[in-house]
């Protein structure tokens, strides 16, 4: 009934369909990008536990990274909305943004997926 040929062909194609999902997609050192406005930019690396204190004339912030996550400990804004925020970890594909003071804290230097959609 089968012959070689086919076998080897469906396992080719099962091989094939099973690749991507098989990649590990996880890089080790990537980094944190906290912006604030136009002008301030730092990087992180999220390898290294620690807290940092931001402060500017318009800029008040302290940033835990813990265990390659980050989180806003402390902002001198109204609602605190960036504190409640909680962990922000490599995997996820959020932001961390405190409108009043102009704060987003993002993951760099990850693979993106390819997938934009998954359809069900």
């Amino acid at each position: 009934m089968f012959r070689i040929l086919d076998i080897l062909f469906y396992i080719l194609i099962i091989i094939t369909i099973a690749y991507p999902f098989l990649q590990n997609n996880d890089i080790k050192n990537s980094q944190i990008l906290v912006t604030a406005g136009e002008g301030f930019f730092q990087t992180l690396d999220s390898s290294v536990d620690s807290t940092y204190h931001f402060q500017n004339e318009k800029l008040d912030i302290e940033v835990q990274v813990k265990e390659e996550k980050v989180r806003i400990i402390e902002s001198h804004c109204k609602t605190k909305y960036c504190v409640k925020y909680g962990w922000l970890s490599k995997d996820d594909n959020g932001k961390i943004v405190c409108m009043p003071q102009k704060v987003i804290i993002k993951f760099i230097g990850k693979k993106e997926s390819s997938i934009d959609a998954i359809v069900g």
